[in-house]
């Protein structure tokens, strides 16, 4: 890891509300166990907040937001990973209270990352994001509670709510939106 990279920095003075690509220093990321060069974060409605004022979820200046984000592991103190291990993290307030992943790297709690499984890549993760994975973990949740309750696998419950989220994910929720809503992309 170099001892210098990019991000998104979030600074407030006063009234005076700031973010810009700033180059920092290693040192500058203070919290956690496990650093991560990132490949990809996505964009959440929870970061467009904190990206236009700070929303008053984020408490300390300066700040590097991005709830969510997928890579790399370079450095750990904690035994559950190791070097290279490939990661996703979604959610822990990280982005709020934790530096967040819009930057090239981050260093955060062991306990707030996942190992990425081989079948999707980085990108594919954040792609999917932390509504879709939400989304996914409550059709698990739900095929699992039918399994329960009817004694049997009931692959059926569960294919039909992974493409009711497939269905329903992102160009067809915003399309209703906007319909109910009366009006275009460029007010959003």
């Amino acid at each position: 890891m170099s001892n210098q990279f990019k991000a998104i920095i979030l600074n407030q003075e006063g009234e005076s509300f700031s973010r810009k690509v700033e180059t920092i220093d290693k040192s500058f990321l203070k919290h956690g166990d496990v650093t991560v060069k990132i490949d990809y974060s996505s964009l959440n409605y929870k970061d467009a907040l904190i990206l236009n004022n700070g929303a008053k979820l984020v408490k300390e200046y300066p700040h590097i937001p991005g709830i969510d984000f997928s890579g790399t592991v370079v450095e750990s103190e904690n035994e559950k990973f190791k070097i290279d291990d490939k990661v996703i993290l979604t959610g822990w307030r990280v982005g709020e209270i934790f530096y967040g992943g819009f930057s090239q790297y981050a260093k955060v709690n062991a306990d707030f990352l996942v190992k990425k499984p081989s079948n999707i890549s980085s990108k594919e993760a954040m792609i999917m994001g932390t509504a879709g994975l939400t989304a996914l973990l409550c059709s698990f949740a739900i095929k699992a509670r039918e399994e329960l309750l009817l004694g049997e696998k009931v692959n059926d419950i569960s294919n039909r709510c992974i493409g009711w989220c497939w269905k329903y994910s992102c160009y067809d929720t915003r399309k209703v939106w906007l319909q109910r809503n009366c009006c275009n992309w460029k007010k959003i």
